[in-house]
């Protein structure tokens, strides 16, 4: 599944959720705050609620990794 991100620079990111196993291809430089707050103002409930978990399964990875 692919998850279009646009930041506040208007460039596109992609954020790649993968079920497979634990791999994720992400973004290093990616800014998770102002993702959430394009996000909750393009798209519907449905959608964001998918996203807060994608981005609690992120955060966490990275946490756990030591990479921020």
């Amino acid at each position: 599944m692919n998850i279009l991100v646009e930041d506040l620079t208007g460039e596109i990111r992609i954020l790649y959720m993968k079920k497979e196993k634990t791999e994720r291809k992400l973004f290093e430089n990616i800014n998770m705050t102002l993702i959430m707050i394009n996000f909750q103002t393009k798209i519907n409930l449905k959608s964001i609620n998918f996203l807060e978990s994608a981005l609690v399964v992120f955060v966490n990875l990275n946490h756990a990794t030591g990479m921020y």
